[in-house]
């Protein structure tokens, strides 16, 4: 692939995502975080693929390098084509509107039929998002470097993370008031207190963290919110970047330090690091980062969400609040909610089938 196509394919797929089709494909087949996830992962993919191109050409001999270049081209030109299958059927879709509409088009749009896509495609994002939240991954081992255009775009993900309030929780209720609760007590002996929720990936911690950052007592009681969308290993500058909101690469970290301290304004703040991974000296690493934050307002807390208990214990100030799968009536209405859409009613599917939904999604939303 000649040098350059990689990064404008991730830009036509993150242009895609973004799109009124895409839209309208969340919607009527409940897909509307895993596409949005799927987007993040693909911006902060493009950001450094730039690099990875110009150093695979630069180190002919590091087939590491260009063997992680190949499986993100497997990778983009599947989302590629899962892309195309979703315009494909919004177009059916639409023929449905006109007076003249083919058997097979009608057939296709039964509601039996649409069920069993529904969680086809649910299937299909989900495990394509995994194998490019794996390429992700070892693209750290590599350190490359994130071009200055591209550090608006990161910035925009994290803002799009927070940016509307979620859909109404479902199996989370006492989780997220333990949470909560931790927030809005003041009686820590640290002026900057953390709690880490800590689960296997899936279980909704990033969602349950999107609840109590956008409460309306939570949003009363911190003069400041800031949210980062780590998706990494604990990475100081990186990390403080994201919660001033720009960054300049030549800037100092203490010239950071100095513009978050002005963003703060001495108020009480919350902090939440979303999707923490285990990586090489953290321990040093979340030290180095405390010393960055401002510790003037008693009372500021820190939200830390994470796969690792190890990230979790070192973290955390207090018990780390381990999340769990849920129950088999929350897995149902959860499932329920977001495969039946628009009205639909989802009376027809037998207790049977509904008994091999939740086995399948074992506590995992």
């Amino acid at each position: 692939m000649a040098e350059g196509v990689l990064f404008n394919i991730a830009e036509e797929i993150i242009k895609t995502l973004g799109s009124l089709a895409a839209q309208e494909v969340a919607l009527w087949w409940g897909l509307k975080d895993q596409l949005r996830k799927l987007n993040g992962t693909v911006t902060r993919i493009k950001a450094v693929v730039q690099d990875a191109e110009e150093q695979a050409q630069k180190q002919k001999q590091n087939h590491q390098i260009e063997d992680w270049l190949e499986k993100l081209r497997e990778a983009v030109y599947d989302a590629e084509d899962l892309l195309d299958d979703f315009s494909t059927q919004v177009l059916r879709k639409q023929l449905m509107s006109g007076k003249r509409v083919s058997t097979e088009v009608r057939l296709f749009f039964s509601r039996s039929n649409q069920f069993v896509y529904g969680l086809r495609m649910g299937h299909r994002v989900k495990a394509l998002r995994e194998r490019l939240d794996d390429i992700e991954i070892d693209s750290k081992k590599f350190n490359f470097d994130v071009r200055g255009e591209e550090r608006a775009s990161l910035t925009t993900v994290r803002e799009q993370t927070t940016s509307s309030e979620p859909e109404k929780i479902v199996g989370r209720e006492s989780d997220k008031e333990a949470v909560k609760s931790f927030l809005m007590n003041s009686n820590y002996e640290h002026n900057v207190s953390v709690i880490s929720v800590v689960g296997m990936g899936g279980l909704g911690k990033t969602t349950l963290a999107q609840h109590v950052f956008h409460d309306k007592q939570v949003e009363a009681h911190f003069g400041v919110r800031l949210w980062v969308s780590v998706s990494g290993s604990l990475d100081v500058r990186k990390i403080i970047e994201g919660a001033v909101g720009t960054g300049d690469s030549d800037d100092q970290l203490e010239s950071l330090k100095e513009k978050l301290e002005r963003k703060i304004e001495k108020k009480k703040y919350l902090l939440v690091l979303d999707d923490v991974w285990d990586g090489k000296d953290d321990g040093e690493k979340w030290d180095s980062l405390k010393e960055l934050l401002p510790r003037d307002a008693l009372g500021s807390k820190i939200v830390v969400t994470t796969r690792s208990h190890l990230i979790a214990n070192f973290t955390s100030t207090i018990e780390p609040h381990d999340l769990k799968g849920l129950s088999v009536d929350d897995s149902w209405e959860l499932f329920r909610r977001e495969a039946f859409r628009q009205g639909q009613e989802s009376g027809h599917v037998d207790e049977r089938i509904r008994e091999e939904i939740v086995e399948r999604c074992q506590g995992v939303p």
